[in-house]
């Protein structure tokens, strides 16, 4: 300080006008990273608003409860309600939003005024809670309205047989629950506003920020990982993009669709190509101009244009139709761990048994198979450990200092909104340090209450795991081989050859993105748990899909009615040939089994081998897709079928393994 003091004033208003501009960078890059592991900054915004609308609401349902002369958890209705029910108000337009926070709003009473009506006979209390969890769980195949009508249901039964309040009480509860859904109002529609139109300009920005992470990322062995990494969360967003622009500006959706599918395919070439040219990488940063301006020029149309007056019509669906769609298999191991969790959690305690049963419900949501559940659960446990020992800690350290805890439960709630729907296990966390900073703050003693929740967080999971292996199972490679046969379906009707001259449309090349997704997410527990030997396993099924999944979209993008003779006499056949492994990977899914290494060897043999021409560059990528399906088969038996000994896996890790037409279609494309 004596130095700049010393200075001339000159020199000085140079090093403070630096200063400023370093402090600007740096916040530029702080933001550009928010919206890098942030798409549109969804989560951020979402968290936020759960956190603002749940203060609101709890100075005001609080404030009024003191003036009133009520016990202090006479505003705990709405403030609950205000916590959850901004992550499930996703609605475009007003009239559909509105809606839906009219039914949230009231399943959450009726849920809540059933509960207490019932608190009165602990058994059909304990009844009615394994059917409230059941018909939650049923709900979880549909959108964001349902899901967040079975989240509250099941939240707000649990506070009603927790509290059992007597029927006044229930009544000012449920009065005085009004503040719930006028603070998420304040909140979502005036102080940080839900409008459609600015959501696609935010995704483009996360779009041009991936594809500008790949351009000057280094695509060698020691960079393919995170450009591998940016490219996924490319498409995911390109994905988020393309589904707000449709909704708002059907017109413009095709053209987005055109410069997003280019920006996707040159950041794809330049990451599996493993390609530093100089060309490259001005391809990638063309593709990332052109879309760029498409994208703005889209904002500005729908920032422009007025919102819809009314919304769609609702497409009629069978009743019976919806009915079979229901998850009545999870539903049902939900409700018979359930049960289980409850006989035990009892004994451990009669009054914080709940907690074992909302264990359950939460492991099984969302989840499809025995190592989902398994994967599930260690998250939640994982979360609940750490989240109990943070509590005690802050509990300890804030206790006395009201403004101080009310601080940390905004930021719990933040973290716990911002997190619980892609990072569990961090959610669980902070909703852990949340809960024990409620009851501290109600006068139990944290370290007793701390153990509880351990024990009947314990117990749910245990339970949960057990009805996961006991009742009717579904294992994990199954549920990974349904996901891969809907991918590989996908690509065939990507790759086939059309005559008709008509690229795959924007919901064909989507839709195969999205069951994309799925086998990711299928595979990512098998490929979490490093201690098994499916470990490495899954990691190759995972990383050989990913790469059929990339040429099967860049040769999606060709069409052999644009080329002249030479190349429509390769392509046609060795489209067929692709055609055809697919057809019987798909078939080798459906009976449990994968191919022979040698049939797999002869599918289409003699097709890509009449490649002849090094001068077509484009072929490479027919003939590493035949390649990587190949190379499907081998990851199927290893990953799902378990045929394979490692000293066959080591045989076939050379090249010699390769079937013949793909060897000759590599050596003959020049790769």
């Amino acid at each position: 300080m004596k130095a700049v003091a010393g200075m001339p004033a000159g020199s000085r208003r140079a090093v403070s006008w630096n200063s400023s501009i370093m402090s600007a960078v740096s916040l530029s890059r702080a933001i550009d990273r928010l919206f890098i592991v942030d798409p549109g900054l969804h989560r951020l915004l979402g968290g936020a608003r759960a956190a603002l609308a749940s203060v609101l609401a709890g100075a005001l349902g609080i404030a009024s409860a003191l003036h009133l002369g009520f016990a202090i958890t006479t505003g705990a209705v709405g403030i609950l309600f205000s916590m959850i029910a901004p992550l499930f108000l996703r609605d475009a337009l007003r009239l559909d939003w509105y809606e839906s926070l009219a039914w949230q709003y009231g399943i959450a009473c009726a849920s809540f005024a059933a509960a207490a009506c019932v608190s009165a006979w602990p058994a059909v209390g304990k009844a009615g809670f394994v059917i409230v969890l059941f018909c939650s769980m049923l709900c979880q195949t549909r959108g964001p309205r349902t899901i967040g009508c079975a989240f509250l249901a099941i939240a707000m039964y649990y506070l009603g047989l927790y509290l059992h309040p007597a029927a006044l009480q229930a009544g000012h509860m449920l009065a005085m629950s009004i503040a719930g859904p006028a603070s998420v109002v304040l909140v979502c529609r005036v102080l940080l506003p839900v409008h459609a139109a600015p959501t696609p300009r935010l995704i483009a920005r996360s779009v041009s920020l991936h594809a500008a992470c790949i351009a000057r990322s280094d695509v060698s062995d020691a960079g393919a990982l995170d450009a591998m990494a940016h490219l996924l969360a490319l498409n995911e967003a390109a994905i988020a993009l393309e589904h707000h622009a449709s909704t708002r500006d059907e017109g413009g959706a095709h053209a987005l669709h055109t410069a997003l599918v280019a920006l996707e395919i040159a950041s794809a070439r330049r990451v599996l190509n493993r390609d530093r040219t100089d060309a490259a990488v001005a391809g990638l940063r063309a593709a990332i101009a052109r879309f760029e301006s498409v994208a703005d020029g889209l904002a500005a149309r729908i920032t422009a244009a007025p919102p819809p007056a009314l919304p769609r019509p609702a497409r009629a669906v069978p009743w019976t139709a919806g009915w079979r769609t229901l998850a009545w298999l999870p539903a049902i191991r939900a409700a018979a761990a359930a049960c289980a969790a409850m006989l035990i959690g009892e004994t451990l305690s009669s009054e914080r048994w709940m907690w074992a049963v909302l264990s359950t419900f939460v492991v099984f949501f969302g989840t499809y198979s025995c190592a989902d559940t398994i994967y599930r659960g260690a998250q939640r446990v994982a979360g609940t450990l750490a989240g109990a020992l943070a509590s005690v800690l802050v509990v300890g350290a804030a206790h006395h200092a009201n403004a101080l805890v009310v601080i940390v439960m905004g930021v719990c709630v933040f973290g716990w909104a911002y997190h619980i729907l892609h990072a569990y296990g961090r959610g669980v966390f902070f909703l852990t340090v949340l809960i024990g900073l409620v009851y501290a703050q109600l006068g139990f003693e944290i370290g007793a209450l701390a153990e509880l929740r351990i024990g009947e967080v314990l117990i749910g999971c245990a339970v949960s795991l057990a009805a996961a292996l006991l009742v009717m199972p579904l294992a994990a490679s199954r549920h990974i081989a349904t996901r891969s046969h809907g991918l590989l379906a996908a690509l065939r009707e990507l790759v086939h050859d059309r005559d008709d001259g008509i690229r795959p449309g924007a919901a064909q090349m989507r839709a195969a993105d999205r069951r994309f997704h799925d086998v990711r997410m299928a595979i990512r527990p098998l490929a979490a748990w490093r201690m098994l030997r499916a470990s490495g396993d899954a990691r190759r099924l995972s990383d050989t899909l990913l790469s059929c999944w990339l040429y099967g979209r860049i040769v999606a993008t060709r069409l052999p009615v644009e080329a002249g003779g030479p190349d429509v006499a390769f392509e046609r056949p060795a489209r067929a040939a692709v055609v055809t492994r697919i057809d019987a990977l798909i078939s080798d899914l459906d009976h449990g089994r994968s191919m022979r290494l040698d049939a797999a060897a002869s599918v289409g043999h003699g097709t890509l081998a009449v490649a002849g021409d090094p001068s077509l560059p484009a072929h490479r990528e027919l003939a590493r897709l035949d390649a990587k399906l190949t190379e499907l088969n081998r990851a199927f038996e290893d990953a799902l079928f378990g045929k394979n000994t490692g000293e066959e896996r080591s045989h076939r890790a050379d090249g010699s393994a390769l079937a013949p037409d793909v060897r000759e279609a590599i050596r003959c494309s020049g790769i």
